[in-house]
């Protein structure tokens, strides 16, 4: 079966990859109802039921689908490359950095409004987002050692291997094979901001979803945007315990907004000097490697 369908055309390729999302998906949640009981009242549950069907959708999905396409599934998916640790490191600086002008960014998000007549479009987008932030409350509220670690599981680790497989691994590369890199990329931020269903978060995340796609682009690694969607993701777990626990008194997520806006201004100011920066290293680390480019 490896490399069964590897000659599919592009639109039978994105057929098979909404079949199987969906079908793996429905496979998974009942798979949590029947570990959970279909009772989610405690936070374990619900971090159980969210690693189930992450795993699912974004892990099962992208790696099947990238064994019945490729004779060579982990080369198709860009994870057999070693990535250079000196620019992993410069790739978690870059994300730190980015956080005031992300959150700066996020703000200005915020502030859209709809026209009159939306108006009830626009209740109904902002309910949905108040209800996903008090769901990742939730399941961050547990800030016992075991409960941090389980977190970071379910909230770092998992997406940020199954998201980057399924986006960056097989959606991105399915649009490269039609147009050129940068259409890949961006449309793939695109499809990426779209699925969390945040509509007043959807141009930081697109914008994030950008970078990860040219880090792949740059770096011919799929490691590369693993471990950069990683630490922003981990970051959000520790900079939450930190509060709970009182070890910092400020709040991170308005860090670049309103009094401290001019940390949003340098924050961005500092992004595109280490994506420059950044963009170097990973082409230079990829011209000296023996690894072919596919883009």
């Amino acid at each position: 079966m490896k490399g069964y369908f590897q000659h599919s055309v592009l639109v039978a390729k994105f057929l098979q990859l909404a079949a199987v999302t969906i079908v793996a998906g429905l496979m998974f949640t009942m798979l949590s109802l029947l570990v959970t009981n279909g009772d989610y009242s405690s936070v374990n549950a619900l971090k159980i039921a969210q690693l189930l069907q992450s795993l699912g959708i974004f892990v099962v999905t992208p790696v099947l689908l990238a064994y019945l396409w490729s004779t060579r599934p982990a080369e198709w998916l860009q994870i057999d490359r070693r990535p250079s640790v000196a620019t992993l490191l410069l790739v978690v600086l870059l994300m730190w950095v980015a956080i005031p002008g992300i959150n700066m960014i996020g703000a200005w998000n915020q502030q859209v409004q709809l026209p009159e007549s939306w108006t009830g479009v626009e209740q109904y987008f902002r309910a949905m987002e108040a209800n996903a932030e008090a769901l990742t409350d939730r399941i961050l509220s547990d800030t016992t050692l075991s409960g941090v670690l389980f977190t970071l599981v379910v909230v770092a680790l998992v997406p940020a291997v199954g998201e980057e497989l399924f986006f960056r691994g097989v959606v991105q590369r399915l649009f490269n094979s039609k147009w050129n890199s940068h259409i890949a990329v961006w449309l793939t931020a695109i499809l990426f901001s779209t699925i969390h269903f945040q509509f007043f978060g959807f141009i930081p995340r697109m914008l994030i979803g950008a970078l990860l796609g040219y880090l792949l682009v740059w770096g011919g690694s799929l490691w590369y945007p693993i471990v950069a969607h990683f630490v922003n993701n981990a970051t959000i777990v520790f900079v939450f315990l930190a509060e709970q626990k009182g070890w910092i008194s400020i709040d991170m997520e308005a860090v670049g907004t309103q009094k401290t806006i001019l940390a949003g201004y340098l924050s961005l100011v500092l992004v595109v000097f280490l994506i420059v920066w950044v963009r170097t290293k990973l082409r230079t680390n990829r011209l000296g490697s023996s690894f072919p480019d596919n883009h």
